[in-house]
């Protein structure tokens, strides 16, 4: 996880905090398997995924894209 794990764990805190567990290990297969990784991993991951993930997992969200939101 060094150098391409935060937004994966950021993504399993917060369904942990809204009382919506998911196994750390079962986002980071998902985040594999939908190449949601950016060069192979080596740059993190797409930040913008975790909105994807929580759309096709059904689960309610909001977006903000900027300081005014």
């Amino acid at each position: 996880m060094d150098y391409m794990g935060c937004e994966m764990i950021a993504l399993h805190n917060a369904l942990h905090f809204i009382h919506c567990p998911r196994p750390l290990g079962s986002i980071i297969e998902t985040f594999e398997r939908r190449r949601w990784l950016m060069l192979g991993g080596h740059w993190g991951a797409d930040p913008y995924a975790i909105g994807r993930y929580l759309q096709q997992e059904g689960i309610p969200f909001s977006e903000f894209s900027g300081k005014k939101q």
